[in-house]
């Protein structure tokens, strides 16, 4: 079988210009710095409109539902945050249809790597995507 996709998928990701690599490195740290943020930084837009759809539909079922509505956008950085940190905990499909959307950019060498530390690396991609849908969310919200 011939890996014609590996180079694709990689040329089309952007280059992080401040990323470093060192000999100390721990594998994984090589694989979040050379795999996962440019792969989150080519799909960033796509995440945070994914993200803004989610937020849309909560609350409009909490307004459908009667209950008192606090926009996303209305609650404090601190709160933000916990609402944030509390999808990822408690909406497993939604998490996993993000780590999804990771994993299916990776080439086969990079998931036979993510393979090996399942847990570990899963737990990096959603701390990526926790901070990147927090800094990109109040971004938009500056420019609204």
């Amino acid at each position: 079988m011939s890996d014609q996709n590996i180079t694709p998928k990689k040329s089309i990701r952007p280059e992080i210009q401040n990323v470093v690599l060192s000999e100390t490195m721990t594998g994984e740290e090589r694989f979040q710095n050379v795999t996962l943020r440019p792969i989150l930084k080519l799909q960033n837009k796509i995440l945070l409109a994914i993200f803004r759809d989610y937020i849309s539909e909560k609350e409009a079922k909490k307004t459908k539902n009667n209950e008192k509505q606090r926009g996303y956008f209305r609650l404090s950085a601190t709160k933000q945050r916990e609402f944030i940190d509390t999808v990822f905990q408690k909406d497993i499909k939604f998490k996993s249809q993000l780590l999804g959307m990771i994993i299916g950019h990776f080439d086969l060498e990079e998931y036979n790597l993510y393979a090996q530390n399942k847990t570990g690396t899963d737990r990096r991609i959603i701390n990526l995507l926790k901070e990147r849908i927090f800094t990109g969310l109040a971004e938009l919200q500056q420019d609204s």
